[in-house]
């Protein structure tokens, strides 16, 4: 396996960021938009769409020009294979599912099961960012493991 230490670093700090936003907008943020009321939650929605913007934009950029480098440097590796895989439906799932969610409720307000939706439709986020987090501490060990010291 080809691995550019500094790349693969920076790589898996990202996605281990991102699996930690993931995780807290899943338990917390995201069931939190139920308990808006109705007059701050225009306010609340874009408050949340351009602040998340910002913290989660660069990072999952970073992740995916970095993920894709090191698949072109191991395209016949599984692991490599699997881990981009996971972060083209992290990217599909972002941008047909949560964003025109999100714009639903900045358009439209409050709307419990367009809530409900948005909560039950990011798993597929959570779920991927997590299995990449696992891949990589694999990937991790495997590379440790057969340096020689």
């Amino acid at each position: 396996m080809v691995l550019n230490p500094l790349v693969f670093l920076i790589h898996l700090l990202a996605t281990f960021f991102m699996t930690g936003v993931i995780w807290i907008i899943q338990s917390v943020h995201y069931p939190s938009f139920q308990y808006v009321s109705s007059e701050n939650f225009f306010k609340f929605t874009q408050f949340h769409q351009m602040a998340m913007t910002w913290i989660v934009g660069p990072m999952m950029l970073v992740e995916l020009i970095t993920g894709l480098y090191l698949w072109s440097q191991n395209p016949l590796n599984i692991y490599w294979f699997i881990l981009s895989s996971l972060i083209l439906l992290i990217w599909l799932s972002t941008f047909f599912l949560s964003v025109p969610l999100h714009e639903t409720l900045v358009s439209q307000g409050y709307d419990l099961k367009v809530i409900q939706k948005l909560i039950f439709t990011n798993w597929p986020r959570t779920i991927s960012w997590s299995l990449r987090s696992v891949l990589l501490i694999q990937l991790a060990a495997q590379y440790v493991f057969s340096q020689k010291v």
